[in-house]
């Protein structure tokens, strides 16, 4: 997921907050993520009306993620289709 791009995360889908959460996401923290198999934590800005510009870490469900766009890389290899 590209830094800058903002998603919308319904209540439901993301941890440690409750209501629709609208992100703008600047990392995708890896090193935390490989811990969990159906999430994945996330850093960004708030955009949502509740604290817009808050800086803010949540664990997402990956199925709550918008899919990325199928391209196939160089080398020819099968590309990943989330985040």
């Amino acid at each position: 997921m590209a830094p800058g791009t903002v998603i919308e995360l319904p209540p439901g889908t993301w941890r440690h907050g409750d209501g629709l959460l609208r992100l703008r996401v600047e990392r995708v923290l890896h090193e935390l993520s490989r811990f969990y198999t159906d999430e994945v934590w996330l850093e960004g800005t708030r955009m949502d009306p509740i604290r817009p510009g808050d800086w803010i870490q949540v664990l997402a469900r990956i199925d709550a993620l918008p899919v990325q766009p199928a391209t196939a890389p160089p080398d020819g290899a099968a590309p990943p289709s989330v985040v």
